[in-house]
């Protein structure tokens, strides 16, 4: 969990869902450093909303990026403004989710399950769910074109190198 604490400047991170989410709620600019998954894009968002800045992997190896980094935070205020705008956006939405919780429990309490919203593909098969079906035989087609064209590459090669030898052999005995 990020520390709310009230000298925090910034919060470095890999930029994951939670830790984005988390520092939004006490109003602290993010420097993100993403690995993998949605870490890019959500490193992306954050630059874009004006309440972080992302760094890649060789950028905080190399000479003093980070600090730079830091020191942005540090001396531009428009960071820390945003991300505290964002705060109270997130404390005043209009609809809290305590209120989004109650609502849905007592929802299912009156209409108990509702066949409706289940998802079609919770009845399906593993082999249809992961298109299984569709994929392993597309692969499979082209794992025998590909072999085809190695096998006649090999055939060619074969018959041109056979050929050559024929033609130096021919040679010597001349």
């Amino acid at each position: 969990m990020v520390c709310p604490h009230p000298n925090l400047i910034a919060f470095l991170t890999h930029g994951g869902i939670n830790s984005i989410t988390e520092a939004l709620n006490i109003g602290k600019p993010v420097i993100i450093v993403p690995v993998f998954g949605d870490q890019m894009r959500n490193g992306i968002l954050a630059e874009r909303a004006g309440f972080g800045k992302m760094l890649t992997i060789p950028d905080i190896t190399s000479e003093g990026k980070l600090r730079k980094a830091f020191a942005e935070m540090l001396n531009n205020n428009s960071y820390m403004l945003k991300a505290k705008q964002l705060a109270r956006m997130i404390a005043r939405r209009p609809n809290p989710s305590r209120e989004q919780l109650i609502r849905h429990v007592e929802f299912a309490a009156e209409f108990g399950r509702i066949p409706n919203f289940d998802p079609y593909g919770r009845k399906m098969s593993f082999v249809s769910y992961f298109m299984l079906d569709i994929i392993v035989p597309f692969l499979l087609l082209v794992a025998m074109i590909v072999l085809g064209v190695l096998y006649l590459l090999y055939r060619a090669s074969r018959k041109y190198i056979f050929r050559m030898e024929r033609k130096k052999t021919e040679k010597k005995e001349q």
